[in-house]
């Protein structure tokens, strides 16, 4: 629904974010010698440019407006065109009523006007394009408001797997069936533009194939049950581990510490959750279920598990990501008295 019209976007993106740069680059270098002059509107003109700069960071900061859930439930281009437009508009604003804007520095005035007419042109360029993927988008998010699962009050947490058996969801079948219904009459339409009228023949065609599958309620003994996203207990309890990982080493960053963790110890994370022990243990205790296996299986399992990790498929981090691997690799493929030579 959404690709063809927001993959197009790219190039304009680019181009202007390139100029942007160049731009940017140029103010940074005056600035710079603003600071090292001794003139007595060094000050002033310090801030103007200080001012122009935090233009640009403030459209490239678009990335700020997006929740990080990627395409398509992130649309980047359109979100950095509104953050252009948002821009544009104070600026317009700033221009065309002259008694709002300070008499400034020529050089100043040119790079304001220079940046007011580079994003005119950008929005210009693309006021069709984004107005299409808006509309599109909006019939998009009509889909996924039904998929998201709404009580009698409040849109259910991401974690709605984990909701108590108390909670009442709105009936999402029947809003799937009735926007079924709503898309097969707007694909038979021929008044619709062409990419809005795409839009709603792929909503229908989905729906009519997936629809049943789509309705995370099921019945389970007389009871309606709401089940998680697909990933969704996993990328919970995967924030939880970061969280107290994060509370234990101290440390913002921790992708190398996560990376190094053995896969055993989110089974630790686990033995926190009642249910998860009870599941696994039974009413025994945990040392008391661990006494009941029989050592010659460990055994067998463990030499079963070193043969895995031998087998050619099987990829050895520890090999390819040491700091002297090139080192190895042309030791390894040496003759003898080259492999001395290396050594030396």
């Amino acid at each position: 629904m959404l690709l063809d019209l927001h993959q197009p976007l790219k190039y304009s993106v680019k181009n202007l974010q390139k100029q942007l740069k160049e731009l940017r680059s140029e103010l940074d270098t005056k600035l710079l010698k603003i600071s090292s002059a001794k003139s007595p509107e060094r000050a002033e003109l310090f801030e103007y440019y200080s001012w122009l700069i935090s233009i640009i960071d403030r459209i490239n900061d678009y990335e700020n407006d997006l929740s990080a859930e990627g395409f398509p439930f992130d649309l980047s281009y359109l979100t950095f065109f509104k953050r252009c437009q948002e821009l544009f508009n104070t600026m317009d604003t700033m221009l065309k009523e002259p008694g709002k804007l300070k008499k400034v520095d020529r050089n100043i005035s040119t790079k304001l006007c220079l940046m007011y007419n580079t994003l005119q042109t950008f929005l210009d360029r693309l006021k069709l394009s984004i107005s299409q993927l808006t509309k599109v988008n909006t019939i998009f998010l009509e889909l996924r408001d039904i998929l998201h699962p709404q009580t009698e009050k409040d849109r259910v947490p991401l974690n709605w797997g984990m909701l108590d058996n108390q909670s009442k969801v709105e009936n999402i079948g029947q809003k799937l069936d009735e926007l079924k219904e709503k898309a097969e009459k707007k694909a038979k339409v021929n008044y619709l533009p062409k990419y809005e009228h795409n839009a709603w023949k792929i909503i229908y065609k989905h729906l009519k194939k997936y629809a049943k599958h789509l309705n995370p309620e099921i019945q389970v003994n007389g009871q309606t049950v709401l089940l998680p996203r697909t990933n969704n207990l996993s990328e919970t309890g995967f924030r939880d581990a970061k969280r107290k990982a994060r509370r234990t080493i101290g440390k913002k960053n921790l992708s190398k510490y996560m990376d190094e963790l053995p896969s055993q110890y989110f089974y630790i994370i686990n033995l926190e959750d009642p249910d998860y022990v009870k599941t696994v243990y039974g009413d025994r205790e945990i040392h008391e279920s661990f006494s009941l296996i029989d050592r010659g299986e460990i055994g067998k399992t463990m030499d079963k598990m070193k043969a895995q990790r031998q087998s050619p498929k099987a990829i050895d981090y520890k090999l390819i990501r040491n700091d002297h691997y090139l080192q190895l690799l042309v030791n390894h493929f040496s003759n003898q008295d080259d492999k001395s030579k290396i050594a030396s």
